[in-house]
């Protein structure tokens, strides 16, 4: 009778953690990169999707049939990160390295960026410049470079982030009392960014005047992000990778810990153009976060067939899609789930 029970007991279990898992969202293409995909990006009419990858290529694709429309195969470095120009027609490719002082003031250096015209399928190298500065993101939008670097000449704050309009040639630098750290995150506004060179403590600070706007003892932190509204920080630890946490930003206190469905988590990829969904991805799956009813209201098993997990993943500008690419070579377009208003 003991057994009986016991055998009742988890079939109930698992009938429950079957039910609380969200439902998957419709697989819309499978597009074929060839090697892992590190970058996914949609064109600002959402008619494009192109992928960046360790093959040192990036690939666009049309949305209505899957079909490759370039790739620009000459960047000799792994792809940094990329964006569309607003006219859709261009794509601006960050990389590590190059040489020379083409853009920006003298000692600006340590990155690449070039330009892939989508009408005449050429890429050329719109600046480069090499040396001691780590680019650290690139803002497609706002045409910005953003570099981290340590300023000897600043003893109280050493720590610096420089960022430079590429289209104006124009830079500015705020200093922090505290290390950066890599990777670096910034709030979705561009406004803030996560210090997270300490070791147990993330600060959030202003990009602009180097303020400190809280401070949080999160060890051991495998991935965070901002919320849209700036109010709250949210991260997952290491070793506890089916929690999500999250934190007040107005006091620097825990608020709140929310259990992920089913797998393991490491990455918070991105948040929809609306402010809506979080998009949490791992090895094996994608879940996301509905900031409103503050419930994960999808999940998304890797595809059959595939190995290595999800490593990159974006919204369309409309919110209506995803893109996710994996280490498996490929880029799976999603439809994002319908949400009451």
């Amino acid at each position: 009778m003991k057994r009986l029970r016991f055998l009742l007991a988890a079939a109930l279990m698992q009938a429950h953690l079957f039910l609380c898992v969200p439902p998957a969202t419709a697989q819309l293409m499978t597009l074929k990169h060839g090697d892992y995909v590190f970058h996914v990006s949609f064109s600002n009419d959402g008619k494009m999707v192109a992928s960046s990858g360790g093959d040192q290529r990036v690939k666009v694709w049309s949305i209505k049939d899957g079909t490759l429309i370039e790739q620009f195969p000459d960047y000799g470095h792994t792809v940094f990160s990329f964006g569309f120009l607003s006219s859709g027609y261009a794509i601006r490719t960050l990389v590590h390295g190059g040489g020379g002082d083409l853009i920006g003031p003298p000692g600006f250096k340590g990155w690449t960026l070039k330009r892939g015209d989508l009408k005449t399928g050429k890429l050329k190298v719109e600046g480069s410049v090499g040396g001691h500065e780590r680019p650290v993101a690139y803002w497609p939008k706002s045409a910005t470079v953003v570099s981290m670097f340590r300023d000897p000449g600043n003893s109280a704050a050493p720590h610096a982030l420089r960022l430079l309009n590429v289209d104006e040639k124009k830079s500015v630098t705020t200093h922090f009392s505290e290390p950066i750290g890599i990777p670096t995150y910034f709030s979705p506004d561009k406004k803030l960014v996560l210090l997270t060179g300490t070791k147990g403590k993330v600060t959030v600070a202003e990009i602009g005047s180097g303020k400190v706007v809280a401070s949080f003892p999160v060890h051991e932190c495998e991935s965070m992000m901002l919320s849209p509204d700036n109010k709250t920080l949210l991260t997952l630890k290491k070793g506890d990778y089916r929690v999500l946490h999250f934190w007040d930003t107005a006091t620097g206190k825990y608020r709140d810990g929310k259990h992920i469905a089913k797998r393991f988590y490491d990455k918070l990829a991105d948040i929809s153009p609306d402010g809506r969904l979080l998009a949490v991805i791992g090895n094996s799956s994608i879940s996301l976060y509905d900031f409103k009813t503050e419930t994960f209201v999808a999940f998304q098993p890797l595809p059959p067939g595939e190995i290595l997990g999800f490593y990159t993943l974006c919204f369309s500008p409309d919110g209506r899609l995803y893109a996710a690419g994996t280490g498996g070579g490929k880029v799976y377009v999603f439809q994002s789930p319908r949400l009451d208003p």
